[in-house]
């Protein structure tokens, strides 16, 4: 006791020295301890502020106003926090001031101030200020001031951005009665610390010191706990990589990864989703913990929430009030999202949920998960990979195989069933499509199919350059793929894609250099991405099928020119020889067996002289000249009654060396024939073309005559005995003028128009136009026509040359063999039509000629005696008409024509054609009195016989003798009517109509072309076109008044 009193007694004397020193000393440690203090706390406080404020590249002249305000606005605010903080200054890393409370130091430098620079190297400085006698009036408001520099730093930026100075006001620290309140209060606080201090000291340091230990025990348990959990983790985590490793299956990966996150998560549900960026999608790949009847569907991607999440790469999860806008369609529960990253890129992700309990996951839980995913992608990338390689592994075996096949295969339509199965191989459960281009046509059409199950009901098998998917490929020349036909605009027979259960497709162009065949279109039922690489690898297939195919048409088209070849060179009907230089024939033409009798075989071989041997002998050598001399030779060479025509060619190779000719033998004998029969032919046609022009000039005489001789009977003056020899001329020179007519129609080529017919007219036409010759020839005709035979619709003219062919035929036969004969012609009619017979008493025809008869040049004249044209002409006028003509003959009893024509269903009314009658005694009608007429005739006689008609009835006629001359006379005055002839020399009446028309201001006049060849078909188109009416020569004066009468009426 005594020593603690003594202990004690001299503690407290320890202690009120120690408290005396204290009041000395305290002040001292004091003001050092509080301005270290003040120091610290300004640094600590100033430096945090202008961090937050203000970022590195912030501190650069000038500051921004913005910046401006808020540094104002943090002064305010330090100044009322801190009673003693007065002022404030901003710099930069070069000394500059960037702010402060007085605005006219903005800007300005301050090189002598050392304190500052020592900052800007990194240290915070202090300056305490005391008063001085000569004090600035800001040290007398503070007569104590500390000026604290605080360094600025940023944690990721190397050295000082800057500085702050602060004035802090520090004269209370300084005043004596805060030094005699300091002593007084420490000494108490001294002594009494000395007393009760001692023990609380003790024991709160013996309680420090257990707390302290309590601590260390349950940190370093912490520690232990932890670090079994991470070597827990590890080893399953290296235990879970290990056993997905193992196996590089992705449909055994994916599960795997599937069940190895509901194990490391506690998950009563796990879902896998994959990108698809093609489709825009995550698709579900494995799942674990759904109810199996549960079909859950493809995500839309991207959506924004859910890629702002995936962009961060880590795991999160989600709360009970984050349900109610689910990122998932099934996610309805409290999850855990797990982004899958390979390679820096996001592949998919692991979704997870225990269902109505929260998922509650330590630091060290996430990071184990989140290292979990990251192995589990790069798992399932390695497996991808590997099953991409082995696929495509496979593929390349199968185009090699199929390479292989289509090569060797040279049959189109093979080819493309080769390519269709190794398509059906390449992409298992897919359909494809072959599409054909149209030769030479910018469309095209489905040939070949594979992998469908329905049929083609409403689907589009042809489609045009640029329409659909199958024309844009076309159009284009690039693959055209589609990720869902059923949505593409592009794919057109959208209704049977979805009956057929098709998702994606891929259109192939198929092109070898230029040449474009068409396109294979391959369907998937199943959402399927083909990759940039797939693309690639098909654009190779579709090159190789397209040089497949290429090589099937060059094959076809060499085998169907070889065979055409052969073909052609087989039907020639000459003889065709290829020779070598020696002159042994390689290789000769059927026509060569069937001509000489030999075979084939035996002709190969040969000599060429041994051949034409067979008729006769070679005179002089015909290869002699294109295989020695090589040019062509062509020679003809008669034998006995045959002329031969043989031509010979030099036959070169490419190179231009020769290897022999080509020898070409023609039997000319019937061509020789034949070129006399068209000589005779064409001497025919222009005798025609004579006799039409003669014809015409006789209508010109004709007409004069039979005008004033029908004017001479209107004479009264003459006696009967003169006006019976004027009926007579009359009479005879329009009997003249019908023969005229009929040579005119024979010889003029008309269009063919079917108008109705009385056959049994034609026919005694036809008999008029040859009753001379007939009656010369001692022929005699006896008619049997039937009197009521129906008309029928026929080509008059084409009839008459049928019926006058059969009438010469018949005549000439009868002629050369006895002199003369019968000619029996028969009409009659039935049900099946009306008929016609021509039997002759000739000698009748050959049976050997009976079927030839209507063969074209077919003759049994002597050469220029007969053309063999004629019945072959007659056989084509009855078949044009459907109609039928047959012969019947026995030698030495004549022959027999039998023509038959159908009856027309319906007969439209014709006008009968009227034929010029003689009257005695013409009228002449009053009404044509007083009026003007021009008539225009190169003539003479013509153009007064019908002046001298018109002046009679009344009119003033004026002539002109050529067009010409009409022009002048239409000068000078005008007329009611002009009568002009067609054909004139110099200007004719065709050409005086249209100058007429042509003029500035045509006159209406009235014109009647007078002609002498209304068959000739410029004179009818022209009288259609300008609708003017003719009259045709010799008219009588009758016919003129009438017609002219008709017209002025008009």
């Amino acid at each position: 006791m005594k020593s603690h009193h003594r202990y004690y007694y001299w503690s407290t004397l320890w202690f009120f020295l120690l408290a005396f020193a204290l009041s000395l000393t305290i002040p001292r440690l004091l003001e050092k301890g509080l301005l270290n203090e003040a120091q610290e706390t300004t640094v600590k406080y100033v430096a945090g502020e202008i961090q937050q404020l203000m970022t590195p590249a912030d501190f650069t002249f000038p500051l921004s106003p913005e910046l401006e305000k808020r540094l104002e606005r943090f002064f305010r605010r330090s100044l009322t926090l801190f009673r003693y903080f007065i002022r404030l200054k901003l710099y930069d890393a070069s000394g500059r001031i960037l702010w402060s409370d007085m605005p006219a130091l903005i800007g300005k430098t301050f090189p002598e101030d050392k304190d500052l620079w020592e900052a800007l190297s990194g240290k915070p400085q202090a300056v305490v200020t005391a008063p001085q006698k000569e004090e600035h009036q800001f040290e007398r408001a503070f007569p104590y001031l500390m000026e604290i520099y605080v360094p600025i730093r940023y944690p990721h930026t190397p050295g000082v951005v800057g500085v702050v100075e602060v004035y802090q006001s520090i004269g209370h620290l300084y005043s004596l009665l805060f030094r005699i309140k300091l002593a007084l209060w420490g000494g108490f606080f001294l002594l009494y610390s000395a007393v009760i201090g001692t023990a609380y000291l003790t024991s709160r340091k013996i309680v420090s010191q257990n707390r302290a230990l309590q601590q260390s025990q349950q940190e370093q348990a912490e520690l232990n706990r932890r670090l079994s959990q991470k070597i827990a983790a590890l080893s399953t985590l290296q235990q879970v990589s290990t056993t997905m490793a193992e196996d590089l299956s992705l449909e055994r990966a994916l599960h795997s990864v599937v069940h190895y996150t509901a194990m490391l998560s506690g998950g009563a549900r796990v879902a896998l989703l994959l990108f698809d960026e093609t489709r825009r999608t995550l698709r579900l790949m494995a799942r674990l913990g759904f109810p199996q009847s549960s079909l859950l569907p493809e995500v839309t991607y991207p959506s924004s929430t859910l890629q702002e999440r995936l962009e961060g790469r880590h795991p999160w999860q989600t709360s009970p009030q984050d349900t109610t806008q689910p990122l998932l369609p099934w996610d309805h529960h409290p999850s855990l999202y797990l982004p899958l990253v390979a390679k820096g890129k996001v592949i998919g992700l692991l979704w997870s949920t225990r269902l109505d309990q929260e998922f509650s996951l330590t630091p060290d839980d996430r990071q184990l998960l989140e290292t979990f995913a990251h192995h589990a992608a790069l798992i399932i990338e390695n497996a991808y990979l590997h099953e991409t390689t082995l696929l495509h592994a496979q593929r390349l075996a199968v185009l090699n195989d199929l390479s292989q096949k289509i090569t060797t295969s040279l049959v189109p339509e093979k080819v493309i069933q080769e390519v269709l199965a190794a398509i059906q191989v390449l992409i298992p459960e897919s359909a494809v499509h072959f599409w054909e281009r149209i030769e030479e046509e910018e469309e095209l059409r489905l040939v070949a199919s594979a992998g469908f199950s329905t049929p083609r009901e409403g689907f589009q098998t042809r489609f045009a350059f640029g329409k659909g998917v199958v024309g844009i490929a076309a159009e284009t020349r690039q693959p055209v793929v589609c990720s869902d036909v059923t949505q593409d605009p592009r794919f057109i027979n959208k209704a049977w894609a979805r009956e057929e259960g098709l998702v994606s497709c891929i259109t192939l162009p198929l092109f070898s250099g230029e040449r474009y065949y068409g396109n294979l279109t391959i369907f998937t039922r199943t959402p399927y991405t083909f990759t940039e690489d797939e693309v690639k690898l098909l654009q190779t297939f579709a090159g190789q099928v397209a040089i497949a195919l290429e090589n099937a048409r060059l094959f076809a088209q060499a085998t169907q020119s070889k065979e055409e070849w052969e073909q052609t060179f087989n039907a020639i009907g000459d003889w065709v020889l290829i020779l070598d230089n020696d002159y042994v024939i390689r290789k000769a033409n059927a026509a060569v067996a069937q001509q000489t009798g030999f075979s084939p075989q035996e002709i190969e071989g040969k000599q060429c002289y041994e051949l034409f041997q067979v008729f006769c002998p070679c005179p002089e050598c015909f290869q002699e000249r294109p295989c020695r001399q090589e040019t062509p030779s062509v020679r003809e060479v008669q034998c006995e009654s045959k002329t031969f025509q043989i031509a010979s060619y030099p036959l070169h190779l490419n190179q231009g060396e020769q290897i022999g000719s080509v020898q070409v033998v023609r039997d000319v004998t019937h061509l020789k024939t034949l070129e006399a029969q068209v000589i005779q032919a064409e001497k025919l046609s222009a005798l025609g073309e004579i006799v039409a022009s003669v014809a015409h000039e006789l209508n010109n005489p004709l007409t004069t005559v039979v005008g004033y001789s029908q004017l001479l009977l209107a004479s009264a003056s003459l006696e009967s005995r003169e006006q019976e020899r004027l009926q007579r001329v009359t009479e005879e020179a329009l009997r003249a003028s019908q023969l005229v007519q009929r040579l005119l129609a024979f010889a003029r080529r008309q269009e063919p128009v079917k108008r109705p017919v009385n056959l049994n007219t034609l026919v005694q036409k036809v008999l008029a136009l040859r009753e001379y010759q007939l009656r010369v020839d001692n022929i005699s005709v006896q008619l049997a026509l039937d009197p009521s035979l129906p008309p029928v619709l026929a080509d008059a003219q084409q009839l008459e040359q049928v019926y006058l062919n059969i009438i010469n035929n018949a005549a000439q036969a009868m002629h050369e063999q006895s002199g003369g004969g019968t000619l029996t012609i028969r009409s009659w009619h039935d049900a099946e039509g009306v008929h016609l017979s021509f039997a002759d008493t000739g000698p009748g025809i050959p049976p050997e000629y009976r079927d030839r008869i209507f063969e074209p040049f077919f003759t049994t004249k002597p050469v220029g005696k007969g053309t063999g044209l004629g019945l072959s002409v007659s056989y084509g006028i009855m078949k044009a008409h459907q109609g039928t003509i047959r012969v019947e003959s026995e030698v030495g009893k004549g022959a027999t024509f039998y023509l038959s024509l159908p009856l027309p269903e319906e007969i439209p009314e014709e006008e009968e054609e009227e034929e010029a009658q003689v009257t005695p005694s013409p009228s002449y009608p009053d009404s044509l009195a007083t009026k003007r007429v021009l008539v225009v005739d190169d003539e003479e006689g013509i153009r007064e016989f019908i002046s001298e008609v018109l002046e009679e009835a009344g009119c003033t006629v004026h002539g002109a003798g050529s067009g010409r001359e009409a022009l002048e006379k239409l000068e000078q005055a005008s007329y009611d009517l002009i009568i002009s002839d067609i054909k004139m020399p110099d200007l004719g009446g065709k050409e005086l109509y249209e100058m007429l028309q042509q003029s500035a201001s045509p006159p209406e006049l009235r014109f009647l072309f007078i002609t002498g060849d209304t068959y000739n078909p410029a004179t009818e188109e022209f009288l259609r076109a300008s609708g003017c009416q003719a009259l045709a020569k010799p008219f009588t004066v009758q016919q003129l008044l009438t017609t002219v009468q008709e017209m002025l009426a008009a």
